[in-house]
C-alpha cells in the first residue's frame, strides 16, 4: 500500500510539472486560504496540500523502507525492476523538492538501513550516487553551493565590518561608512535563528516544566524539539522522548534477537531508518505537526512496534 501510494504521489508530481495539476500551498497565510497554484519552471515540487517540506518529509519517511525492501528481493530481475520503477522515480521526485535538511535526513536514514542490514559496503556508493543525482537531476546542489557561499560572504563581511570599526576607533578613517557593508542572509535559516527559535525559547522560559500550551508559539517553530519544550515543557518533552525511545529500543531488540530475515524484519529495519531520518528532519522542520507525515509515521511505527512485540512474545 505504501509503495502504491508513493507511486501515485509520483504520478501527481509529474502531472504538476507536465499537465499543470493544481496544488494548495501552505507556505504562507494567503496561499493557505485555498488558492490553486500551478508549477512553474524553477519552482520546487509541492505536496498537493502543504509545501515542498511536507513532500520531502514524506519521502524521508518511506524511502528507507523501500531501500530495505530492495535487499529483501532475491531475484536480480525483480530487484532491478524494483529499482527502476520504484526507487528511481521516487528519488527523482524527492530531489525536485530541493529540501536541503530533508536530503541530509534521508542520507542518515539510508545509511542506518545499510548499517543494520550489514551492507556497509553500499554506504559509500549510496552517498556518491545521491550527491551526483542532487547535482544532475535538480537544483538542490546549487542551493547547497549558494548556502555555503552566503555564509562564506557573511563571515567575510563581518570581518570587514570589524576592521572598519577598529579603524574608526583608532581615528584612522573617521569618514568611513561602516554601514556600507552589504547584508548577506539565507532567508530560511535567518527566520529560524532570528524569529522562530528565539520565540520558542522565550515561551519555554515562561514555564519550563509544563510549557505555554499547544500552538502558543504560532504556526511554526521549524524545530520540533524547541517546539515541544515551548508548548509542553520539560515534562511533555520527556514524555514524547520516552515514547520514541521505547519504540526504538523495542524494534532494535527485535532485530538483534530475531535471526530469521523475513519481510517483516526488513520492514522493521526500514522503519528504524525512517525514524532516524524523521528525528533528523525534526531539527529544522515541524515534521511531527505536519499531519500528512505524522499520521503515516505513527501508523508505520505502530506496525513496526507490533511486529517486534509479537515476535518477542512468541
Amino acid at each position: 500500500t505504501t509503495i502504491l501510494s508513493s507511486l501515485i504521489v509520483f504520478l501527481y508530481g509529474l502531472g504538476q510539472i507536465n499537465l499543470h495539476f493544481p496544488v494548495i500551498s501552505t507556505q504562507n497565510e494567503e496561499y493557505a486560504k485555498g488558492i490553486a497554484l500551478r508549477w512553474v519552471p524553477g519552482s520546487r515540487l509541492n505536496s498537493t496540500f502543504g509545501g515542498h517540506y511536507d513532500l520531502a518529509g514524506y519521502m524521508v519517511l518511506v524511502f528507507p523502507i523501500f531501500l530495505s525492501i530492495f535487499f529483501y528481493i532475491k531475484k536480480y530481475l525483480h530487484r532491478a525492476l524494483f529499482f527502476i520503477f520504484v526507487i528511481t522515480p521516487l528519488y527523482w521526485m524527492f530531489l525536485q523538492t530541493e529540501a536541503r535538511v530533508s536530503f541530509v535526513a534521508y542520507l542518515f536514514g539510508a545509511i542506518t538501513v545499510f548499517w543494520l542490514l550489514q551492507k556497509k559496503r553500499f554506504i559509500l556508493p549510496l552517498v556518491i550516487l545521491s550527491l551526483a543525482g542532487m547535482f544532475i537531476f535538480s537544483s538542490l546542489g546549487s542551493r547547497y553551493t549558494r548556502t555555503i557561499n552566503i555564509y562564506k560572504d557573511k563571515l567575510l563581511n563581518e570581518q570587514i565590518l570589524i576592521k572598519k570599526v577598529y579603524a574608526v576607533e583608532d581615528n584612522r578613517t573617521l569618514n568611513q561608512n561602516i554601514s556600507a557593508v552589504p547584508v548577506v542572509e539565507d532567508r530560511s535559516f535567518s527566520i529560524r535563528l532570528n524569529v522562530e527559535w528565539p520565540r520558542a525559547i522565550r515561551a519555554f522560559s515562561k514555564n519550563p516544566f509544563l510549557g505555554t500550551g499547544y500552538s502558543s508559539i504560532g504556526l511554526a517553530a521549524d524545530n520540533d524539539y524547541l517546539r515541544v519544550l515551548a508548548e509542553v515543557g520539560i515534562v511533555g518533552a520527556l514524555a514524547f522522548l520516552l515514547v520514541i525511545t521505547r519504540i526504538l529500543s523495542t524494534t532494535l531488540s527485535y532485530i538483534r534477537n530475531f535471526h530469521e530475515w523475513t519481510l517483516e524484519k526488513y520492514f522493521v529495519v526500514g522503519f528504524i531508518g525512517s525514524l532516524v531520518g524523521i528525528l533528523t528532519n525534526a531539527f529544522f522542520i515541524d515534521v511531527f505537526e505536519a499531519s500528512k507525515v505524522a499520521i503515516i509515521f505513527w501508523t508505520i511505527a505502530g506496525i513496526a512496534y507490533g511486529i517486534s512485540i509479537n515476535r518477542k512474545n512468541v
